[in-house]
């Protein structure tokens, strides 16, 4: 594979079109999930960088805190802007529940009613965890061991968060809305 002059992976073409690593345009695509208006959805966020962690010692250790708190930061930013977005469609389907049908009518009303969503979302949020040292460049990192590590991390992670029925169970009380969830699998010992 070459690399661009950033160190990114040079897209693929296939077909006629290119493609690249989602990193190239968003870590967390999730404002195009959201504005698809999808049916009741699972989605499942993996965050390759982890906010909480040690106090750096050296400048190296710094440069990394410091790239991990940044991209961290990006996919709670994502997370809350898609909380919002699903909770607006949400809100927006209650309140045309209210509205007399005679309202209803004419292409802004029409707008307004496809918008409104009375889907449930549940995003899982999977925090990858390093289990040895990592350099601040480790999102160029693609030795085979590498991504072999950070398959088996996300493996276990989604069977650990996939243990919890809450997870893939519609609340019997939510007409629609979103559910977060977050899992510490180094905390809960998963």
């Amino acid at each position: 594979m070459n690399s661009g002059p950033t160190g990114s992976v040079a897209p693929i073409e296939i077909d006629g079109e290119y493609y690249w690593d989602g990193g190239v345009v968003s870590n967390t695509p999730l404002s195009r999930l959201a504005r698809q208006r999808l049916p009741d959805t699972l989605a499942f966020q993996v965050d390759l960088w982890t906010a909480p962690g040690g106090f750096p010692k050296n400048l190296p250790e710094a440069m990394t805190r410091a790239k991990e708190i940044t991209n961290s930061s990006r996919t709670t930013y994502n997370t809350d802007a898609y909380r919002e977005r699903i909770h607006w469609y949400a809100a927006l389907a209650r309140f045309l529940d209210q509205v007399p049908d005679e309202l209803k009518r004419g292409e802004d009303a029409e707008y307004l009613i496809s918008v409104a969503s009375r889907a449930v979302h549940h995003l899982v949020n999977l925090v990858y965890r390093p289990t040895s040292t990592e350099s601040a460049s480790k999102e160029a990192e693609f030795s085979r061991q590498s991504i072999e590590d950070r398959w088996l991390a996300g493996y276990r992670d989604t069977v650990y968060a996939l243990r919890h029925p809450e997870v893939l169970e519609r609340a019997p009380d939510c007409d629609a809305g979103i559910f977060v969830f977050d899992f510490d699998t180094a905390k809960d010992g998963g």
